[in-house]
C-alpha cells in the first residue's frame, strides 16, 4: 500500500513539474513577443541610424495613428496638392519629426520608413537582402507579373517591359513636348 502512495506522489510530481515547465515555456514566449524581442529590435534599428517612438507594449504606435487618421478625416480636403497629411497624417508626423530614416510601430512589429534616396537605391540594388514580401499562398494564381517574380524570371520580364516605358513611348500617349 505504501509503495502505491509513493508511486503517485512522484507521479504527481513528475505531472507537476512538466506542466510547470510547460506553463514557464508559454509565459517566456509571451514576454519575448510582446516585450524583449521589439526592444531588441528597436535597439538595433537606432544603433543603424533610425529613430522613432519608443516600442509601447503590445500597441505600439497604432493608437496615435488611428486617433491622427480620425482628425485628419474629419477636415476637409485642401485645395492645394499636398495631400500627405491628409491622407497618411501619421507618416507624414514621422517623417517630420524623426527624420527620412524612422520606424513606427504596429503593434509587437516595427514599420521601417526610408524615404533617403541613397538608401532606397541601396536597398533597391540588393534585392538578396531585401526581399519582396510573400503576398500569399495562392495568390500566385491571380497575380503572374512583374510583381511577383524575384530575380532571373524577375530581370526576363523586366527587360520585356523596359521599352514600352521610355520617354520616346510614352510622349504620344501623354503629349509630352
Amino acid at each position: 500500500m505504501e509503495i502505491k502512495m509513493i508511486e503517485i506522489v512522484t507521479v504527481r510530481k513528475v505531472l507537476l513539474v512538466g506542466f510547470s515547465i510547460l506553463i514557464l515555456n508559454w509565459v517566456w514566449r509571451a514576454v519575448n513577443w510582446v516585450w524583449l524581442r521589439p526592444k531588441r529590435l528597436e535597439k538595433y534599428l537606432k544603433k543603424q541610424g533610425f529613430s522613432g517612438n519608443s516600442y509601447r507594449i503590445l500597441m505600439g504606435d497604432m493608437r496615435e495613428s488611428n486617433q491622427m487618421d480620425q482628425v485628419a478625416h474629419s477636415l476637409p480636403l485642401p485645395l492645394a496638392g499636398d495631400f500627405l497629411p491628409r491622407m497618411m497624417p501619421f507618416l507624414h508626423h514621422t517623417v517630420l519629426n524623426h527624420g527620412k530614416k524612422c520606424f513606427t510601430w504596429y503593434g509587437p512589429y516595427p514599420n521601417v520608413i526610408v524615404m533617403d534616396p541613397e538608401t532606397l537605391r541601396e536597398i533597391m540594388s540588393r534585392h538578396e537582402l531585401f526581399p519582396k514580401p510573400k503576398i500569399g499562398s495562392h495568390n500566385h494564381v491571380f497575380l503572374s507579373g512583374l510583381l511577383n517574380h524575384e530575380g532571373p524570371k524577375w530581370s526576363k520580364h523586366r527587360s520585356i517591359l523596359n521599352p514600352a516605358f521610355r520617354i520616346d513611348n510614352l510622349k504620344f500617349w501623354y503629349m509630352i513636348e
